[in-house]
């Protein structure tokens, strides 16, 4: 919040001078650091989002019926709508309760959706926990994905702000990148595969995305 922001630049800051060594605009070192951190939280967000479609095949083997296509397209929308549906209150939150705790807020409900996808639920019960953990994925998707402008005017000066926000909106764009790298790359086997080997599989990508959002 503008609370913090300011703690910082008292604690440590730079000032931008004009022509006649005016202060135009303080700023604080940390602000890379936290560019960083909202980009990673971007990264991640998309990252959990993009779970199911880039390993299809493998998710219908290891629970056979229960995730078929028709079900991975509706979880996958299900994450859209909840989505579309949070970007007017975020709107308010970050208007309210300022950048800072919206990311919090952000990252708190991205590892509850990976975090969800780590126990061991019996396939009736993880169809329904898949559902929800979409649902927290999408509802932590608005600021993380349209929040680049407001961190690169609130923590950057103007000359650096076109860099902050390209740095922060492209990081949703790697999220998907890295879903359809880490995805496959875990749960494809080759061979004759049972379904309990292609579920220990699935199970090593969620713990190794559930580590990603802890981080």
């Amino acid at each position: 919040g503008n609370g913090e922001y300011e703690q910082l630049l008292a604690e440590k800051h730079i000032d931008i001078l004009d022509e006649n060594n005016e202060t135009i605009i303080r700023v604080s070192p940390h602000r890379w650091w936290v560019l960083f951190v909202f980009g990673f939280a971007a990264v991640n967000q998309a990252m959990v989002w993009m779970i199911l479609s880039p390993s299809s095949d493998e998710f219908e083997k290891a629970y056979g019926g229960t995730f078929d296509s028709t079900y991975i397209n509706f979880a996958t929308n299900v994450g859209n709508g909840a989505f579309l549906l949070f970007i007017w209150p975020f709107a308010r939150i970050v208007e309210r309760y300022g950048p800072s705790k919206s990311t919090k807020f952000s990252c708190v409900c991205t590892f509850a959706c990976a975090l969800l996808r780590c126990f061991p639920w019996p396939n009736g019960v993880f169809k329904s926990v898949m559902t929800l953990s979409m649902v927290l994925s999408g509802i932590a998707g608005p600021w993380l994905n349209f929040g680049g402008p407001t961190m690169s005017e609130t923590w950057f000066p103007i000359h650096e702000r076109v860099t902050a926000q390209a740095i922060g909106s492209v990081s949703t764009f790697a999220g998907f990148i890295a879903g359809f790298l880490l995805g496959p790359n875990i749960t494809v086997m080759t061979g004759d595969v049972t379904p309990d080997e292609q579920h220990g599989r699935i199970m090593i990508l969620f713990y190794v995305e559930a580590g990603m959002c802890l981080l």
